[in-house]
């Protein structure tokens, strides 16, 4: 809860109110509105929480508002039309559909959940979409300077890379549109990240560029031989460890003294 509302109150403040109501203030007059914010969302929360006869009524708010935005989420980055009041008319759309539905099922005209959910998604879509077509777009210049700056996939970018100068090849060697390795790097992959490390080193073939990964399992068997173990040999690989000694029977602490015999 506490994280929520930290949360919630952070975004009120920089994205809303010293944004767009009070940009030149203090830091001393934004924790204080902060403060304010916080207990506000905790009265509408405990508000809200009236409203509600079970947690899975929440949750299925919450679903309904996040699946009419996903969408949106995912498509800005393969098309440069989508922009921020893109985003804001989904948020709002999403929201208030989500709150029709609640309404409709509290006053005793409820909808199946699974087709909520699925007209949130249609309400939604169109509303940003219109948005998208009709709303003003963002500049130029800062499509450009973000298309140089992330290399978006997808055919929606085409024509502001071409405007941008950037080539399909170039294009190709950046982000999601590289070319997937082929068999022989996909082989060398694992080997490359240290993959085998691990493997090999049960097995017994310590090569030389393991390193410290060779000494931590090392240590880490060592570990769990002293706890899990009597005094019988453990195989590991090619070699097996061995307890000198054993717990005694009146709680001693054991000798740690070990050997590897190869």
């Amino acid at each position: 809860i506490l994280t929520h509302l930290n949360w919630g109150a952070s975004y009120l403040v920089h994205d809303f109110y010293r944004r767009f109501i009070s940009p030149n203030a203090n830091e001393k007059h934004y924790v204080n509105v902060g403060r304010v914010c916080t207990v506000g969302l905790y009265a509408v929360a405990a508000l809200l929480s009236l409203l509600l006869n079970s947690s899975q009524d929440g949750f299925e708010v919450l679903i309904s508002i996040g699946a009419g935005t996903g969408l949106l989420y995912l498509l800005r980055w393969f098309w440069w039309r989508i922009n921020a009041w893109c985003e804001v008319v989904a948020m709002v759309s999403s929201f208030t559909v989500s709150v029709v539905f609640f309404i409709m099922k509290k006053t005793g005209h409820a909808l199946p959940f699974a087709n909520t959910v699925l007209y949130s998604v249609a309400f939604t879509s169109i509303c940003w979409l219109v948005t998208a077509f009709l709303g003003s777009p963002t500049s130029r210049e800062r499509l450009i300077a973000f298309y140089k700056k992330v290399h978006p996939a997808g055919p929606g970018w085409t024509k502001i890379r071409q405007e941008a100068g950037v080539s399909e090849a170039e294009a190709a060697l950046h982000g999601d549109q590289r070319e997937a390795p082929g068999l022989k790097d996909a082989e060398q992959l694992p080997q490359l990240a240290g993959v085998q490390g691990p493997g090999a080193a049960l097995q017994g073939q310590w090569t030389p560029h393991l390193g410290p990964a060779r000494q931590a399992i090392t240590d880490l068997i060592k570990r769990s031989h002293r706890i899990l173990g009597g005094g019988k040999a453990q195989a590991v690989g090619g070699g097996s460890l061995r307890r000198r000694d054993q717990f005694g029977g009146h709680g001693g602490a054991p000798d740690r003294r070990e050997t590897r015999e190869t």
